[in-house]
């Protein structure tokens, strides 16, 4: 009996812990948003200072860059295109924060989020209406691009069926691959992106793999091009995608 005594102390114990953990959350998703006000995003520095705050906030304790591809890190980062699959909004910080050079394909929606929308006007190219020409635009000034093809974000389980937008922009592509140690899956259009954000500061240690895999040479064959990008996909998450059809 004096065992069963301990663990319904230490029950309780963990019940009342857990009754500060959300207003306290909710209290740093606050000060964190200060700091991104305060410091902004404008400079590469600044850039990885606010996203490391971010990633603190949402779990990611861990970020581990795999290199799956027959050329250096560095020689893969003097190409202008590069792709990811896109399993939430943590994303965009996790590559930010280590590739901070990256600008991302932004729509313009996004700028009316409260303090996040200016930072990410810094952090991205933001699309209006021909996605294709304002791409190849920011190519001519030598920029370099991260792209979601998929469009949304999907469970990190599969890859849907690309966008084929940058297939058309002549660049060869190179794949990056993030896989999470916890699922952080965000469905948009299902939950607002700050209860999402919410929703994560709960989880226990979230840890991430970036993995790089060989760029795709461009190809005028749109079909031939996209399957040798999916092909690639399958090989540097070690076939644990799955490819939806639809």
């Amino acid at each position: 009996m004096e065992d069963l005594g301990e663990d319904v102390k230490l029950f309780k114990f963990n019940k009342i812990l857990k009754s500060f953990t959300l207003p306290f959350n909710i209290l740093l998703i606050i000060t964190v948003f200060i700091i991104m006000l305060i410091v902004g995003t404008n400079t590469e520095n600044n850039k990885k200072y606010v996203t490391s705050w971010l990633l603190f906030l949402t779990r990611v304790k861990k970020m581990e860059i795999i290199n799956k591809s027959d050329y250096s890190i560095e020689e893969l980062l003097k190409n202008n295109v590069f792709i990811s699959n896109h399993v939430s909004f943590v994303d965009v910080f996790v590559i930010m924060n280590n590739f901070p050079q990256l600008l991302f394909l932004a729509d313009k929606d996004f700028l009316h989020i409260p303090v996040l929308g200016k930072n990410i006007k810094n952090c991205s190219v933001i699309v209006e209406k021909n996605t294709v020409n304002t791409l190849k635009d920011r190519l001519n000034e030598d920029k370099k691009l991260i792209i979601f093809p998929e469009g949304r974000c999907k469970n990190q389980r599969y890859l849907s069926k690309f966008k084929t937008g940058f297939f058309v922009l002549g660049k060869d592509v190179v794949p990056i691959y993030l896989e999470y140690s916890k699922d952080i899956s965000w469905i948009s259009k299902k939950q607002n992106i700050f209860l999402h954000m919410i929703s994560l500061t709960l989880l226990d240690k979230n840890e991430v793999k970036i993995v790089f895999g060989n760029p795709i040479k461009y190809d005028k064959n749109t079909e031939k091009m996209m399957g040798n990008v999916y092909e690639e996909y399958l090989r540097i998450s070690d076939r644990k995608l799955i490819l939806e059809k639809n």
